[in-house]
């Protein structure tokens, strides 16, 4: 149960949480031991991870090797702290609709204005992946 669930970290927390992925305890182990859940033990080490990439220097393969997380998961969590926050939006919106977008075509000229509408969304998801490979790129 997460009785500490919203509680600040101490210092002491935070030593043990990265000693537990530092002996690969399973994430379960980890947030039943610090009364946390799981993504909230998730989201600090990762957190943690993104400061010592962006002000300590460190690299992230030192990172993964060294608490044994994902490298995909530390990249995006860097992305969302270092890509600016309305490309960021976008970029969430765009990769991970919540509802299905529905297409009813009704006579050609609407046919035509959605023609047009979704090629300008195609054009701007282009543009997207561009800076965050960019970006990306950069980061290494």
């Amino acid at each position: 149960m997460a009785t500490n669930m919203g509680k600040p970290w101490t210092q002491d927390e935070m030593d043990s949480l990265l000693s537990g992925f530092r002996a690969k305890k399973t994430d379960k182990e980890i947030a039943e031991q610090h009364g946390r859940t799981v993504n909230a033990i998730k989201f600090k080490v990762l957190g943690y991870a993104c400061d010592q990439v962006l002000k300590e220097g460190k690299t992230k393969e030192e990172l993964v090797l060294d608490l044994g997380i994902s490298e995909t998961d530390l990249q995006k969590e860097l992305d969302k702290r270092t890509m600016p926050r309305p490309v960021a939006n976008l970029v969430a919106k765009v990769s991970s609709p919540k509802k299905p977008v529905v297409v009813k075509k009704k006579d050609q000229s609407s046919a035509d204005d959605l023609s047009e509408i979704w090629s300008s969304v195609n054009k701007l998801q282009s543009l997207i992946h561009r800076y965050i490979n960019k970006v990306a790129s950069e980061a290494k």
